[in-house]
């Protein structure tokens, strides 16, 4: 169902329903197809990398566009205190589990 929605956003600029009288169980499975060859109306992510390229020339910091797509968090990087720390607890369980 959520294809439906995507198509009727990004094709027939209609409701899903309306969307759904247009295209045919067959046009409907060669959209699908080829979205899963070449996804299309990604709208955050060409406007994240417009944003980023605009704003590269302006700042130091390295940009990444996923800085700009709402909801999509970028993994922030352990400090090596973290890693340790998780490291530690980790070996941890097996070692109090050989003991006991």
């Amino acid at each position: 169902m959520k294809f439906w929605f995507h198509l009727a956003r990004t094709v027939t600029h209609s409701s899903v329903r309306e969307a759904q009288r247009q295209i045919s169980a067959p046009e409907f499975l060669l959209w699908k197809a080829l979205y899963e060859i070449d996804p299309f109306g990604d709208d955050w992510l060409q406007a994240a990398t417009i944003t980023t390229a605009t704003l590269s020339p302006w700042t130091k910091r390295d940009l990444n566009p996923r800085q700009f797509i709402p909801g999509r968090q970028i993994p922030r990087r352990q400090t090596p205190e973290e890693v340790q720390h998780r490291l530690k607890l980790f070996f941890g369980k097996f070692e109090r589990g050989r003991d006991g």
